[in-house]
């Protein structure tokens, strides 16, 4: 995953588990506000918003357990995404190494194919699939800072407007995936590029994701209040 030279370090397991306690109660009940009029009107964004946005997902959002036909994952994306690790992992790549991870992050298509892994709910079943999520979240968010920023933050984009998490007859499982996945790429995202992503509230498609983003806001204050806090520990020494 990302280094800790990013902003703020992953805390994927951590999203994953707030989010999900959302859906164990009723999936789609959740709302951020409590009154009943407020869940109708939030409910009633999130059909039009995902009436919407339907044309921006890739693969079919499947309704029962039937529709979700495994697939394989790219053999050659997975190869790209290996390669990737392992320049990443060396202490001094070479010349060449460089020119090839940095050649990668810059393409759009590369890019681009690294959203579909992310949002394809029929790849997850590969037991492929965790390690190749890992890695595609690590260097979207790497050429966020440093690669095509724009396909990035493309990319980001779809991903956090894709309506599939809010849809309860979707499998559990993989619902708690899509929900990590937001959660990795709103928290990254937010603190790497937060002007350009424009107002959050706005690509949200409905209340699971409005909750999922209020959790990363909270976990986003705690990170800072920690690090402030051994900021000046340090300065009392």
């Amino acid at each position: 995953m990302l280094k800790k030279s990013l902003i703020i370090p992953m805390t994927g397991l951590l999203l994953v588990a707030t989010a999900w306690v959302l859906f164990k109660k009723d999936p789609s009940s959740v709302s951020i506000n409590s009154t009943a009029s407020s869940e109708k009107k939030s409910e009633k964004k999130s059909e039009e918003k995902q009436e919407e946005k339907s044309s921006e997902v890739l693969t079919p959002v499947p309704t029962t357990s039937a529709q979700v036909k495994k697939e394989r994952l790219n053999p050659s994306l997975q190869a790209e995404l290996r390669e990737l690790q392992i320049i990443k992992a060396k202490p001094f790549p070479t010349a060449a190494e460089q020119e090839k991870k940095k050649s990668l992050l810059k393409n759009s298509e590369f890019l681009r194919s690294l959203g579909e892994t992310l949002r394809n709910v029929h790849l997850m079943q590969d037991p492929q699939y965790e390690t190749s999520e890992n890695a595609a979240l690590d260097f979207l968010m790497e050429a966020l800072q440093s690669g095509d920023q724009k396909t990035a933050l493309e990319v980001s984009k779809q991903l956090i407007q894709d309506p599939q998490v809010e849809n309860d007859k979707l499998p559990q499982e993989l619902r708690e995936i899509l929900a990590g996945i937001k959660g990795e790429i709103l928290y990254h995202a937010t603190s790497i590029a937060p002007s350009s992503l424009g107002p959050i509230e706005s690509l949200l498609p409905g209340p699971v994701s409005q909750r999922i983003w209020e959790n990363v806001q909270n976990e986003q204050r705690s990170n800072l209040a920690e690090s402030q806090r051994e900021l000046a520990s340090r300065n009392q020494r």
